[in-house]
């Protein structure tokens, strides 16, 4: 299966090519992808990027290359002409663009242009013209695809993942895209065995602070306070300021909470979609066999203790640990 197979596409015969979503080396990859298709071998490769370049520059590179033989790809990262982003673009130049997407078919280079936002401009008639004329990839996805995404990546890349390592390195992800290929780059480098291990996983990529914290507060909810108390410190000892933990932290039970609250009138599934967020940490939430008005009262404890941090009432990491002590 092509990595571009789990994503909407639309003139899939179209050789100009608009990829569009919210993630970057997501968008970086699929735009490597098409760029090494035999087809476009001897192709000039020219790349302008719009938030550093004129607008002008491109229009005279799409003149430019339907004067002379030489077949060109050109690519043009961030195209603020399909965007809803204030631009210092001249209405004559938007107009002179707009006259040549509208015959670009005729012309003899390729244009991919590589948009790494979530929405577009609607309104924009250069993007209709683009839907007319372009092949257009939209690569945001659900996030229960996200497993399937690495299997497929691990696969282009000649390599297999064992599940365990899979969910620990969806975990040290933070079940977000951009990291996860950071991530699987540093895998990549860092065997050759062309297997990844949920070993490997562990020694080579660091849990992120949300992670780290999560187990605190896994730790106090289950009364090990030990292991609270230690995963505590090593928090500390790594620089975390103690505002940024407890805020955090409070993000963290307003999520159990909210879980917890609308587990008594919806499925998994549909706690999912109304509160936009990765199946696995509703999962971890359900599992959470906490009282419920417990957590509210924990919930509304660490607002408070939040907020006094926040106003100078309180300093220091002992207020936020005598807190955790007392779940």
């Amino acid at each position: 299966m092509a990595l571009k197979s789990f994503f909407k596409i639309t003139n899939p015969n179209k050789p100009n090519l608009l990829i569009s979503g919210s993630s970057a080396s997501l968008n970086d990859l699929l735009l490597a992808d098409y760029l090494a298709q035999p087809t476009f071998v001897g192709y000039e490769r020219i790349t302008l990027d719009l938030e550093l370049e004129p607008l002008d520059e491109l229009i005279a590179t799409l003149a430019e290359s339907s004067l002379f033989s030489t077949q060109k790809i050109i690519v043009v990262k961030n195209p603020l002409f399909l965007t809803g982003k204030l631009t210092s673009f001249k209405q004559h130049e938007l107009t002179e663009l707009e006259n040549i997407f509208a015959q670009i078919d005729t012309l003899d280079h390729v244009v991919v242009l590589k948009a790494d936002v979530a929405k577009l401009d609607q309104r924009r008639k250069l993007l209709k013209l683009v839907k007319q004329h372009f092949q257009v990839m939209l690569t945001d996805f659900k996030p229960f695809v996200l497993p399937q995404l690495v299997d497929e990546l691990v696969g282009e890349h000649d390599f297999t993942i064992e599940p365990t390592a899979k969910k620990e390195l969806l975990n040290r992800s933070n079940n977000q895209i951009d990291p996860l290929i950071a991530n699987l780059n540093k895998l990549y480098s860092a065997t050759s065995t062309h297997t990844i291990t949920v070993e490997l996983v562990r020694a080579n990529i660091e849990q992120s602070i949300e992670q780290n914290i999560f187990e605190v507060l896994t730790a106090a909810l289950k009364h090990d306070y030990t292991q609270m108390l230690t995963l505590f410190d090593d928090q500390m000892r790594q620089g975390t300021a103690v505002v940024q933990l407890t805020s955090i932290l409070s993000s963290q039970l307003s999520f159990i909470v909210s879980v917890k609250i609308l587990s008594k009138r919806m499925s998994e599934g549909e706690i999912v979609a109304a509160l936009k967020a990765h199946p696995y940490r509703v999962k971890l939430a359900l599992q959470n066999r906490a009282a419920l008005a417990m957590l509210v009262a924990k919930q509304k404890g660490i607002i408070e203790l939040e907020f006094g941090y926040k106003s100078g009432q309180f300093q220091g990491e002992t207020p936020l640990k005598s807190f955790l002590l007392t779940f």
